[in-house]
């Protein structure tokens, strides 16, 4: 069994959510655009629907007394290619506008890339290719929501959710 308390594994996703915002915001105050709280949750939220449809299949490739090592395959959302495209189609829109004040294209520029890439996260479709990649776990003894069981947990839990995130 590989083992992750409920609680770890809600603080894991609140973690990788406040990444997700906090990077997204970051690109948006690099670009000197700002973006309310209601619609960076709209990308967060578009984009972590995304990663449900994503499937996930895990094999043990060894086990021993003390470790085994594992090798996870999953499919993957290209959100770099939605990203680029989402942009390029609000900026060919907002070119079409004519619009004269800078202030005027900046807000309708970063309205219609947000529609645009939620628009695409919520249409995206995972890949048929698989990403794969080999962690090794490590046994050890784990408070499973009361329960104490031998688990295995990766052996750098950082590196592996790093890593994981990297595949999808």
């Amino acid at each position: 069994k590989i083992g992750i308390t409920d609680e770890n594994g809600q603080k894991a996703i609140e973690t990788y959510k406040d990444e997700i915002k906090s990077q997204t915001k970051l690109n948006f105050t690099k670009s000197s655009l700002t973006i309310s709280d209601e619609d960076l949750n709209r990308i967060v939220n578009a984009e972590l629907d995304l990663f449900k449809k994503l499937s996930a299949e895990i094999t043990i490739e060894s086990e021993d007394k003390d470790s085994c090592t594992v090798k996870v395959s999953t499919t993957y959302a290209d959100i770099n290619t939605l990203d680029e495209n989402a942009a390029n189609e609000a900026a060919n829109e907002v070119l079409a506008m004519n619009l004269k004040s800078q202030k005027e294209i900046n807000q309708k520029l970063v309205s219609t890339y947000i529609d645009k890439l939620v628009s695409a996260f919520e249409n995206a479709e995972p890949s048929t290719e698989k990403n794969e990649k080999t962690f090794t776990f490590k046994k050890e003894k784990l408070d499973c929501n009361g329960t104490v069981k031998n688990v295995y947990t990766p052996e750098d839990y950082s590196s592996f959710g790093e890593a994981l995130g990297n595949m999808i």
